[in-house]
């Protein structure tokens, strides 16, 4: 009876053995996950809960995006790897013949409690750092964004005790 084996860089290497070093590379990344933190938040415009739209977050390092819908009173849940997050917030998106913005290819309904600036990750000023823990968050939105006397835009994300 002949086993099987394969060439590999010019050596004969017998096919249990391939089998075996698969499965011990497959049990070492299986047992490297990220250890991800729950972060519960409230995304507010002017002190009212934004009742309907999205949540995105990127995180900074890896471009890892995620997202998540509002409840009506403003409310989400999310899993997040520790890291820095740039955030945007969207309305909801618009069915064809509805939308009156379309940005980045998705059509959203314009809403009063968004404002535009707050669509995307570059323009909306916020930044969540997730520290390894889990948090509460609010996401404050203002009609338009405050400027420090440096010329940054003033923090709206307030991270809960």
């Amino acid at each position: 009876m002949r086993s099987r084996s394969a060439v590999i860089f010019g050596r004969l290497i017998p096919a249990g053995f391939l089998v075996a070093l698969l499965v011990v590379i497959r049990l070492l990344l299986a047992g490297h996950r990220t250890a991800e933190y729950r972060i519960r938040g409230r995304v507010l415009f002017g002190m009212q809960p934004v009742s309907e739209g999205t949540v995105h977050l990127e995180h900074m390092k890896t471009g890892r995006s995620c997202s998540a819908e509002l409840d009506p009173q403003g409310r989400f849940w999310i899993r997040l790897s520790a890291g820095r997050y740039r955030v945007a917030v969207t309305p909801p998106v618009g069915l064809a013949g509805t939308f009156d913005t379309t940005v980045i290819g998705e059509s959203y309904l314009q809403v009063e409690n968004i404002p535009e600036l707050y669509w995307s990750p570059e323009t909306s000023g916020f930044t969540l750092d997730v520290p390894g823990r889990s948090l509460d968050v609010v996401l404050l939105m203002k009609a338009q964004s405050l400027i420090d006397p440096a010329g940054k835009m003033v923090p709206n994300i307030i991270q809960l005790p």
